[in-house]
């Protein structure tokens, strides 16, 4: 069952991957994109496919960058667990 606080964790992160700017460079500078080729957001559900896809290739400092700064301090361990098992 998923708790409150997941949720509420959950949706902390999906707000901060499309509209906080260290987000948003953090992702891009690994080369996962956040906008389409015409400028729409891309779903983060496929964001977070893109980012567990190269998720074991990235360094622990960019893991580190991109944690934080789309999830926050306290949301970082959830957005790895998302990013490790949203490929399964």
């Amino acid at each position: 069952m998923v708790k409150v606080t997941e949720l509420n964790a959950l949706k902390t992160i999906f707000a901060r991957i499309q509209t906080n700017g260290a987000a948003i460079k953090s992702l891009e500078s690994v080369g996962i994109a956040v906008k389409d080729v015409g400028g729409e957001a891309i779903p983060v559900s496929e964001i977070l496919e893109n980012l567990a896809s190269k998720w074991d290739s990235l360094s622990e400092a960019q893991k580190q960058q991109i944690g934080v700064s789309s999830a926050g301090m306290f949301q970082n361990t959830r957005l790895i667990i998302v990013a490790l098992y949203s490929n399964v």
